[in-house]
């Protein structure tokens, strides 16, 4: 009786006895039914709570092994086909160098692996069953590795569109990133099945996008708690900054600092050429004759400190209106000069500083050079922000106080003469003041104009509405309530502006150092986003879970 061995892919041996005269390939078609009608061994049946338990303890990791793997695949199984022609090309090379019946053994097909993927399809569905939550987390762990390629992809894309002017804005937002990283995981999760690709592509971009919105929310919320117990930050009054400003002059001035005409000598010498250059002519930029000519009188005598600082607020009040002729040649001078005449100041050459305690008099008259815009800036705003109050209060209802504190403030986002000396963090709180907080906030506030308050038609049609039907008073009510809250939030944001310049210009000034919990969850958002939006995707529909 002869007796063949076969040598499995996975290199199990099988070894089979034919009959009188059988060949090789008898012999293996022999293995394959053996193999087909071969009963899969059940699991021996457990009873009871603890039994439940203990076994799926002792199937833990394996399970958690399973769901993390068939999250990383993006639950794309493999087939019996990718088997057999990995198999074959094996086969194809050992033919190439090997003897005797290794030879001549048969190729496989993919019938041959049939029940091996068969028990592991079973296997996976099994460990889903058994995992539960923890399965769930799983998968999202594992969808982590997908979604993290799919995102670096979509960042490369925006940060090659990102010069672009209107797309490189669009393609930068988390929200627009998120949508893409999601709709290429529907893609890739739904390739090679019979679903359409597009509304898989949707489908993830959908959920994306919530996972993105539900990272926001958990990191939000979870910062705001860890929060609570931050030391609160003090920010200064305007009454504290105009005190400081002027105790720091008064340090200034008590230095007792005294330049030499070295100092205005210098700044003429440095000034004339540049404003040559820049094409001064009286003519044209007549604001600057009379600043040239109180340099050229200080170039003759000594000066004091507070004299030098005199100086310099006569070139500061020197600038031109925007809406005049000439004015942004006129100004950009006189920028040129109350920088070279500052500079100067502060960094005095041999022979230019003839008496005084320079080390403290030229730092207390920078700080406060830097108080006084600030209280200029916060005079401004609150300037404003009457003015709104003023025009508001005068029309009947007093109810559009939020539009005119919005129009009103972009009359200093809009000019680049009263914008002059904004920090980029004042000016993004300026903005975020003037077009407010979000979609949210807009969308409160466009839902706010069908309250009565502020608008005499929406009034007479609300009343005469409620008299005819009781039930039209809804929209009246709710556009009451969305028209507090959209002016709770510029009103909020009004503050924010303030509390931005009142601490130097600096939002982060305006906040608590977050500690560690806040930390790490900041740090882990983009990560948290990408596991809650890989979890949806995959559990969402986009991804075929099995095949």
């Amino acid at each position: 009786m002869p007796e063949f061995i076969f040598t499995s892919p996975e290199g199990q041996k099988y070894r089979v006895r034919g009959p009188e005269g059988a060949t090789q390939e008898d012999a293996f078609a022999m293995l394959q039914q053996q193999m087909k009608q071969q009963p899969s061994q059940p699991t021996a049946p457990q009873q009871g709570f603890f039994a439940s338990e203990m076994e799926k303890a002792m199937n833990a990791p394996g399970d958690i092994g399973r769901m993390v793997l068939k999250g990383a695949t993006l639950g794309q199984e493999a087939k019996p086909e990718d088997a057999a022609d990995r198999a074959n090309a094996a086969l194809a090379i050992g033919r190439r160098f090997a003897r005797g019946r290794n030879a001549e053994q048969p190729a496989a097909t993919p019938q041959d692996y049939r029940p091996m993927f068969d028990a592991e399809r079973k296997a996976v569905a099994d460990a889903e069953a058994r995992s539960g939550w923890a399965g769930t987390a799983a998968q999202a762990v594992g969808v982590l590795a997908p979604a993290t390629a799919a995102n670096k992809v979509v960042q490369g894309v925006a940060g090659a569109v990102s010069a672009v002017p209107g797309i490189g804005r669009v393609a930068a937002n988390p929200y627009t990133q998120a949508a893409a990283t999601g709709a290429g995981l529907g893609v890739m999760g739904a390739a090679g099945t019979d679903k359409d690709l597009t509304e898989e592509a949707l489908l993830g971009a959908g959920l994306g996008v919530v996972g993105q919105g539900a990272a926001n929310a958990i990191v939000g919320g979870v910062s705001r708690a860890a929060g609570i117990a931050n030391p609160r930050v003090n920010i200064p009054t305007r009454d504290s900054i105009g005190a400081a400003k002027t105790s720091a002059y008064q340090t200034a001035e008590d230095a007792g600092v005294v330049y030499t005409p070295n100092l205005f000598k210098r700044v003429q010498a440095e000034i004339e050429p540049q404003l040559a250059k820049m094409g001064y002519d009286p003519a044209l930029q007549p604001s600057i004759a009379p600043v040239l000519r109180r340099i050229e009188e200080a170039a003759k005598t000594n000066t004091t400190l507070p004299g030098v600082e005199v100086v310099r607020r006569v070139a500061q009040n020197a600038y031109v209106p925007g809406s005049v002729s000439g004015a942004k040649a006129s100004n950009a001078m006189m920028t040129k000069i109350i920088n070279t005449l500052e500079d100067a100041a502060t960094n005095p050459r041999p022979g230019e500083l003839l008496m005084g305690d320079a080390a403290r008099g030229i730092p207390a008259l920078r700080e406060g050079r830097r108080l006084a815009s600030t209280e200029f800036k916060m005079d401004e705003v609150a300037r404003q922000v009457n003015k709104a109050r003023t025009q508001a209060g005068s029309t009947w209802s007093g109810g559009n106080t939020e539009n005119s504190t919005r129009q009103k403030l972009r009359s200093i986002l809009d000019n680049p003469e009263r914008s002059r000396g904004f920090t980029p963090d004042e000016l993004a709180a300026l903005d975020k003041a003037v077009m407010g907080s979000g979609a949210a906030h807009n969308t409160a506030r466009l839902i706010g104009k069908l309250s009565p308050q502020g608008s005499g038609l929406m009034a007479a049609l609300g009343i005469g509405g409620t008299v005819a039907n009781p039930m039209l008073s809804v929209a009246p009510l709710a556009g009451i309530a969305a028209k507090k809250t959209s002016e709770k939030i510029t009103e909020a944001n009004v503050k924010k502006l303030l509390d931005v310049i009142a601490a130097g210009g600096k939002e982060s000034a305006t906040r608590a150092p977050l500690n560690k919990v806040q930390q790490l969850t900041q740090n882990q958002r983009e990560l948290l986003a990408r596991a809650l939006m890989g979890a949806l995707v995959f559990n969402g529909g986009a991804v075929p879970a099995s095949r």
